[in-house]
């Protein structure tokens, strides 16, 4: 079973359990289950496909699971980037995995935007914004889909164990950046956490 169902799964099966804690912030599995939905019909509506590439280039919060797990429902690969990556850096992730689709931050979108202009590639962008919210500047934002009832469905896509899930990026000892491929099936980890309930 992939990741994206155990979330359907655990939704119907404990919908009030608590499924994330972020500072005073937490979700049921009820809650997260329709963001994740949220987020994966928005990604489907803009064109993303299965196997394509989204880059997360988010903070640790709330928002980087919803966006994760979003991408992962829809088959799609996620692509998590250090938030200190710089211009070089991104630049070599974002062409060797060919990212169809970014989501970051409003603060991170607007450093990345001399970045974003060299591209030949077509980019689609999603950004979380910060407090108070900033007048969008070319982007989706993200924290208007994941209140959009209308994007509620339940998406279900049939991925099998062996497709491509998430591309980890790292630059090790070597300084050079590498890329590690991880498949869909959900780890025995996750089976074993969702057990407990």
């Amino acid at each position: 079973m992939n990741v994206g169902k155990m979330l359907s799964h655990c939704a119907q099966r404990f919908p009030d359990k608590t499924a994330v804690v972020f500072g005073k912030e937490s979700l049921t599995f009820h809650q997260v289950n329709l963001m994740v939905c949220r987020v994966s019909n928005t990604l489907k509506q803009l064109g993303i496909t299965r196997g394509e590439r989204v880059a997360l280039m988010l903070p640790n919060t709330s928002h980087f699971v919803i966006a994760y797990l979003g991408v992962l429902k829809l088959g799609a690969v996620c692509v998590p980037l250090d938030i200190r990556f710089k211009g070089e850096e991104l630049r070599g992730i974002v062409e060797d995995a060919q990212i169809k689709l970014f989501i970051t931050t409003d603060e991170l979108y607007e450093y990345c935007i001399p970045f974003f202009k060299t591209l030949t590639l077509p980019l689609t962008m999603i950004a979380v914004e910060g407090e108070g919210g900033k007048e969008q500047r070319g982007y989706i934002s993200f924290d208007v889909l994941v209140r959009d009832e209308a994007l509620s469905e339940e998406t279900t896509v049939e991925i099998q164990g062996d497709e491509e899930a998430l591309y980890l990026y790292t630059s090790g000892t070597t300084g050079k950046i590498d890329r590690r491929l991880l498949a869909a099936t959900a780890p025995k980890s996750f089976h074993t956490v969702i057990s407990i309930f």
